[in-house]
């Protein structure tokens, strides 16, 4: 790999040449690897303040980043509405945290199955009976390298659970969001989660966008 030389402050180093033709995996790593591994900034909850009675909506949050968030929202004494497919693995994670010394807050849990439309629209409808206000939604819930599958409504399961369900659920909710903004001092927040493996895809066929005659599972 061709390498040159770049002056960084008072140092110079020897960074790799980006060349087209280099294999993707090795042309993705080199291009974003200071954007997959810089250390995010520390929030400091105290300069959130408490947001008590304040509803967050979360798909998801079991686990990974969506448990995190569910730990912080709680800390916050939020009322944090949980869609999850095992309502048991909810509850469960919830408790675990209020064992860490976490009382404040409040959790609900909602059955949701991103492989379902109708599951969103009655999570969506079950969301809007229960709560009059709804001041953050967190698009966190997600899957990948999964084997290939077309769910009941006909489309491949990645791209039905990443990116449509989540695009129904938002629009569902979105009047209420917007509703609830209007009668409150701070603004509304719709939060997509994402990751770096966007990167190192393109769209070359839309009349196969999701990939049907080309799907690489693992």
């Amino acid at each position: 790999m061709s390498k040159k030389q770049v002056k960084i402050g008072s140092q110079t180093k020897s960074r790799p040449i980006i060349d087209d033709s280099m294999p993707w995996t090795c042309n993705f790593y080199t291009k974003h690897a200071a954007e997959l591994f810089v250390k995010s900034k520390k929030v400091d909850r105290k300069k959130i303040g408490q947001r008590t009675g304040d509803v967050v909506v979360i798909t998801g949050g079991a686990r990974g980043l969506g448990l995190v968030a569910v730990k912080k929202f709680l800390e916050c004494d939020l009322h944090v509405v949980m869609g999850v497919r095992n309502v048991e693995a909810g509850e469960k994670v919830v408790s675990e945290i209020r064992q860490q010394g976490i009382t404040t807050g409040q959790a609900s849990y909602i059955g949701l199955d991103l492989k379902s439309l109708n599951s969103v629209r009655v999570f969506a409808q079950t969301v809007l009976e229960k709560f009059p206000k709804i001041h953050v939604l967190i698009n966190n819930a997600g899957i990948m390298w999964t084997p290939y599958e077309l769910t009941e409504d006909g489309y491949e399961v990645q791209f039905q659970v990443n990116y449509l369900s989540h695009f129904l659920l938002t629009n569902l909710l979105l009047p209420r969001i917007v509703e609830t903004a209007r009668g409150n001092s701070m603004a509304g927040r719709i939060v997509n989660i994402s990751s770096a493996g966007h990167y190192a895809g393109t769209f070359k066929n839309f009349d196969d966008i999701e990939t049907r005659a080309t799907c690489v599972t693992f």
